[in-house]
């Protein structure tokens, strides 16, 4: 069984003016009580509680969660988190999520009033031979430089000292392993870094040590992404971009030009809320969610969904394996995004002077997409869920099942996502779905949330009360 925390929701009948008073008491415990309900519960502003506010936050990498907590305790918000655990997960999760793959990002933002896609998955192989175009970097960078904010290099910081150092393999990344070994034992760089005598794969808790990316990480920590990308469209000035276009078999202004595409997400109303999926896939996505609305009170939704998804292959139908992760922050802002790296360890490849895998030839097809709630009358964050696969069902429709379930469950049951939520039921037609989910209190006008993860996983969640040094 993997990691698994579950904060429940919260419930209490208190008033902004008595979670102030409870500042000026100084009574510690009785401040971090009202805290947690005026602010989470109840739904007080933080300018009226002054007290604190409430972020949390689930990935498939127990040390991604780890970074994003960190990055919330010094004053990041949800997107600073995200950026800095999909950047971890590239060295904890290299079979799902690297600077040779791309990803997938939904993003709400109350201060624009915007809820938009961010699209990086890889570009397609310009050439026959060649690998994909890797927009990891470039989404993440897109992403940050939009909403984050905390500066760009801190966020390389935590990857960097991981890769160099050297991370305990998890236990995802060790089935992983155990898939893949024979493929990677016909590369030298792979059979070097993830492979032990005898081509048996690096197993749960051995070191993984990874100095080549340390030090790809630390050059595009020092001089920024146009090191990775080069400088300029169809340039490779730097030895590094270089490197990665003769490693990768293409031309530099394929690099060079690639661009993070921004846009709109298609939206699905649900009483005062919005059900907000990704451009690319979510016509599918909205598809099945309402035919598992038109079964009824009692039906089998689920198996509705399954079917609708099934009857629409090309976008959440192929096998392509993907990493989520899923963070809400005290200010409102959500972020949900998948990855991948075209294919388990990409194309088995490694790169050996800048130590990443180059992607798979799955590249951008197949990705089913993460799912945001949002009320766009308060600007608050309902849901944000993205999924992975297990089980037998192609990946990325697992994937897709399991995020609507989670949907289903938080929106139209309006119930916490515990045991009793049918993602954490195993199932061969669900996969593993990483959420944050609140439940919205109308008599009352607040909101109580939780972060989880499914017990069929290996991720994690965290939850963080900050209580001063607001602004």
């Amino acid at each position: 069984m993997g990691w698994r925390l579950w904060f429940p929701s919260v419930r209490a009948d208190v008033n902004c003016a008595d979670a102030g008073s409870a500042l000026r008491s100084r009574q510690p415990w009785r401040l971090t009580l009202l805290a947690a309900v005026a602010v989470v519960a109840t739904g007080c502003h933080p300018d009226q509680a002054t007290l604190g506010l409430s972020s949390y936050g689930a990935a498939d990498d127990p040390r991604a969660v780890e970074i994003g907590r960190a990055v919330i305790e010094t004053g990041g918000n949800a997107v600073d988190a995200a950026v800095a655990m999909a950047l971890t997960m590239a060295v904890t999760l290299p079979s799902r999520v690297g600077l040779g793959g791309g990803g997938l990002c939904l993003v709400h933002d109350p201060a624009t009033k915007s809820v938009r896609t961010l699209d990086f998955l890889p570009e397609s192989a310009p050439a026959s031979g060649s690998a994909p175009v890797p927009g990891f970097l470039r989404g993440l960078y897109t992403l940050h430089a939009a909403y984050g904010r905390r500066h760009w290099e801190e966020a390389l910081g935590a990857p960097e000292s991981l890769a160099g150092l050297g991370t305990p393999v998890s236990r995802q990344l060790s089935a992983d392993l155990r898939a893949g070994a024979d493929r990677l034992s016909r590369d030298p760089g792979a059979r070097r870094l993830f492979l032990s005598t005898n081509n048996r794969p690096l197993a749960e808790g051995e070191m993984l040590v990874q100095p080549e990316l340390a030090t790809t990480l630390g050059l595009v920590r020092q001089r920024g992404i146009a090191a990775f990308y080069g400088a300029s469209y169809g340039a490779t000035d730097s030895s590094l971009a270089g490197t990665l276009a003769h490693g990768l078999g293409i031309d530099g202004g394929a690099l060079s030009s690639l661009r993070a595409r921004w846009g709109e997400t298609v939206q699905v109303a649900n009483d005062n809320d919005v059900i907000h999926f990704p451009d690319r896939s979510g016509a599918d996505l909205a598809m099945a969610w309402q035919a598992g609305l038109a079964v009824g009170e009692g039906g089998d939704w689920l198996g509705a969904m399954m079917n609708a998804l099934r009857a629409n292959a090309g976008s959440v139908g192929s096998a392509v394996p993907t990493a989520a992760l899923a963070v809400v922050d005290g200010r409102e802002q959500g972020v949900a995004c998948v990855f991948t790296m075209g294919g388990l360890f990409g194309n088995d490849r490694v790169i050996p002077e800048l130590g990443l895998l180059a992607g798979g030839g799955g590249g951008a097809s197949g990705v089913g997409g993460p799912v945001l709630v949002v009320n766009p009358y308060q600007e608050t964050t309902l849901l944000a869920a993205s999924g992975s696969a297990t089980g037998a069902e192609p990946s990325n429709r697992a994937a897709a099942a399991a995020v609507l379930s989670i949907l289903h469950t938080s929106a139209i049951e309006h119930q916490p996502l515990g045991a009793s939520s049918p993602i954490m039921a195993p199932s061969a037609a669900l996969g593993v779905a990483e959420a944050v989910a609140c439940l919205y209190d109308h008599q009352h006008g607040g909101k109580s949330c939780g972060a989880v993860t499914d017990a069929r996983g290996l991720g994690r969640t965290f939850s963080v009360l900050i209580t001063s040094g607001l602004k």
